[in-house]
C-alpha cells in the first residue's frame, strides 16, 4: 500500500458539470474525485504511449487499484455560477440559405444554454489550491510522474498545475472505528458511518470512484453509485467520523501540515 499527497493549483477554476441534467447543468463546487482519476489516466496514457481513445478504459483500469481517494481545500473557496451564451443557428431553412447572422429571420432560431462553471477564489495571497490524498495498492501502475503530469481537472479549459507530490505514511484501520477521529478531508456518507460536523461543511453528490465498471457520466444518468459527500471548508471546518462499515474501510494518512487524518476508502 502506497499513499501520496498531491497539491493542485488552479488557474481560474474549473468546469465539471453534473451529467444528466440537460444542457443547462450546474457545475460542482469542487471537482469530483473521478476527475482526478481521469486526469491521472490522461497523464498515464502519455507515459505508456496509449491513445486518447482509451481514456475511459484506462479510468476503469486505474480505479481498480485505488484504495482511498479524497481531498481538502487548502485556501480555495468556490463560487459556482451559470454562464449564458447565445448560440445562433444559421443554415438551410425552408429552401433558403441563411449564410450570416445579419438576416433577421435567423434570430428566430437561436438558443441560450446556461453552462455551469466554478471560480476558485483564494483565502490568502496565494493561488487557490486543493490537496488530494491518494492511497493505492502496491502493484498499482500509478507513479509520481503521472501525478506531476496532470494538466487539467474537468473540461479542457480547466487548467491546473501540480505544485507538490509527496509520499506520505498511511495505515489501514479496518472497517470498524470505535473512537471518534478527526478529518479535514471530504468524506462519503456511506452506510454505517457516523459523522459529527464542525464548522462550515459543503455537500455534494459524487460518483463512487472505486472499482468503476462504467463511465462516471453514465453512472450519473443512471443514478448508479452516486454517493453524498461532506466537504469541510477551509474556515475551520472539520468532521469527526467513526462507525462500522461493510464495503468500506478507514485509512489513516499523514497530512504534511495537519498530521494524522482519517479518510474513508474501499475495503481491502
Amino acid at each position: 500500500m502506497r499513499a501520496y499527497s498531491v497539491d493542485v493549483e488552479f488557474m481560474w477554476g474549473f468546469q465539471a458539470r453534473v451529467a444528466g441534467l440537460g444542457k443547462s447543468s450546474p457545475s460542482f463546487l469542487f471537482p469530483p474525485p473521478t476527475t482526478l482519476i481521469g486526469a491521472l489516466a490522461a497523464s498515464y496514457s502519455r507515459r505508456v504511449r496509449r491513445g486518447e481513445s482509451e481514456g475511459v478504459e484506462l479510468m476503469l483500469e486505474l480505479s481498480g487499484h485505488i484504495l482511498a481517494l479524497s481531498f481538502r481545500p487548502l485556501n480555495a473557496m468556490p463560487l459556482a455560477f451559470m454562464d449564458v451564451g447565445r448560440v445562433i443557428a444559421p443554415g438551410y431553412r425552408g429552401g433558403e440559405h441563411y449564410p450570416t447572422a445579419k438576416d433577421v429571420l435567423v434570430y428566430k432560431s437561436f438558443d441560450a444554454p446556461a453552462r455551469g462553471s466554478t471560480i476558485m477564489g483564494s483565502l490568502d495571497d496565494k493561488p487557490p489550491r486543493i490537496r488530494y490524498v491518494l492511497v493505492v495498492e502496491d502493484g498499482a501502475p500509478i507513479t509520481p510522474e503521472d501525478m506531476w503530469g496532470i494538466r487539467r481537472l474537468g473540461s479542457k479549459e480547466s487548467l491546473v498545475s501540480v505544485v507538490g507530490v509527496e509520499k506520505v505514511s498511511a495505515s489501514w484501520l479496518g472497517g470498524s472505528l470505535g473512537d471518534r477521529a478527526k478529518t479535514l478531508y471530504a468524506t462519503p456518507r456511506v452506510e454505517g458511518l457516523q459523522v459529527d460536523e464542525h464548522g462550515p461543511v459543503a455537500r455534494e453528490f459524487y460518483v463512487n470512484p472505486y472499482r468503476l465498471d462504467r463511465p462516471p457520466s453514465t453512472a450519473y444518468v443512471q443514478g448508479v453509485r452516486v454517493t453524498p459527500y461532506l466537504i469541510p471548508l477551509r474556515l475551520e471546518g472539520y468532521l469527526e467520523v467513526w462507525g462500522a462499515l461493510e464495503e468500506y474501510s478507514f485509512y489513516e494518512i499523514e497530512d504534511p501540515e495537519e498530521g494524522a487524518n482519517v479518510v474513508v476508502g474501499v475495503a481491502r
